[in-house]
């Protein structure tokens, strides 16, 4: 393996371009090596910690860190590797994926846990032997150091190391632990990757307001959570949702709204086929309106075009002149061709 410092960044299928047009921007010394959709290697000038800081506010990485370098062959190959790599003793956290094979929604893909990834991590622990045993696929503490093993191809393995410092960074590949269950739309996957992600502070009994409810996926999360919810959309909501005892269903657009009625509303919610501007005209009447006090918002910025993309700093600049303390943006391992902005107090 190389001594030259190199990180690893993993990201949707499709958006490797973006992360290059990044990091030829923002970290000109930084030099491309090796990429495979959805998995990206760079040569750094250096480790400082401005460096590092810097890729982590790159919200289109799913997760980054140190290249330990690439190994090919087989499981037997890559045991062969670990047993003389002293980082792998060292790290508490052992975590094994495969890069993604499509991108989300394609030929039914969806990014959950893989069962079998685990029970490889599990055997590859086992035949080395580390004492105390590492934990296999289980999302890490902060201040864990986490050794990530990705399946690159069938032939090729990804060995590196991070330290796990937030929500994301503690889950395997940086997808949040959830299951596949019976949901409504794909919009319950997004909002409780958002939640989890930030550790919004919903309670039960807050109210929630959504625009473009329709069919409910959103407002079901919600519900779940014992939250009362108002489901904007001139659309019809499922049944499982409409006929919920704490869901209100406004059969309007979000510009229909009347402010007055809207001073017990804690959080908006806003998954709304438009385009990023759209959603913002649409949003900001009700985050700035005097008869409303918000706790949060989350807002998903659909990217019609991932041109958009380079417009982004103006997005959060103009969410962030409607008084919010603190902004995280995130292109999450549930969302399309999407951003996420998550603003509380």
């Amino acid at each position: 393996m190389s001594d030259d410092l190199f990180v690893f960044l993993v990201c949707q299928v499709d958006t490797e371009p973006l992360v290059k047009r990044w990091f030829a921007s923002r970290l000109p010394g930084a030099r491309f090596a090796f990429s495979r959709p959805g998995l990206l290697t760079y040569k750094l000038p250096d480790d400082s910690i401005d460096t590092l800081t810097t890729i982590g506010t790159l919200p289109l990485l799913r997760t980054f860190g140190r290249s330990l370098g690439m190994v090919a062959g087989d499981r037997a190959a890559l045991l062969g590797e670990l047993a003389k790599n002293p980082v792998a003793s060292e790290c508490r956290v052992w975590h094994l994926w495969a890069r993604d094979r499509a991108r989300v929604g394609e030929f039914e893909f969806e990014p959950f846990a893989d069962g079998a990834r685990e029970l490889e991590c599990q055997w590859l622990a086992e035949q080395l032997g580390p004492t105390p045993a590492p934990l296999c696929n289980v999302p890490a503490n902060r201040g864990d150091r986490v050794l990530d093993l990705i399946a690159v191809d069938p032939d090729r393995w990804l060995i590196g190391t991070h330290v796990a410092t937030g929500p994301a960074s503690c889950w395997v590949g940086g997808v949040p632990p959830l299951t596949r269950r019976e949901v409504i739309s794909r919009a319950y996957y997004k909002l409780d990757e958002a939640i989890r992600w930030t550790q919004l502070p919903l309670r039960k009994g807050d109210v929630a307001l959504e625009l473009g409810a329709a069919p409910g996926g959103a407002c079901q999360l919600l519900l779940e959570k014992g939250l009362h919810v108002s489901g904007v959309d001139p659309a019809e909501i499922d049944p499982r949702v409409a006929e919920h005892p704490h869901f209100e269903h406004l059969k309007m657009r979000g510009g229909d709204l009347k402010k007055r009625g809207l001073k017990q509303v804690d959080w908006l919610i806003c998954d709304a086929n438009l385009v990023p501007d759209r959603t913002l005209d649409e949003v900001e009447p009700i985050v700035t309106s005097p008869h409303v006090n918000l706790k949060g918002v989350v807002l998903t910025l659909k990217m019609a075009q991932w041109e958009y993309f380079d417009r982004l700093d103006d997005f959060v600049a103009r969410i962030r002149s409607w008084g919010w303390r603190q902004i995280k943006v995130r292109h999450r391992a549930f969302d399309r061709q999407e951003i996420v902005v998550v603003a509380w107090t």
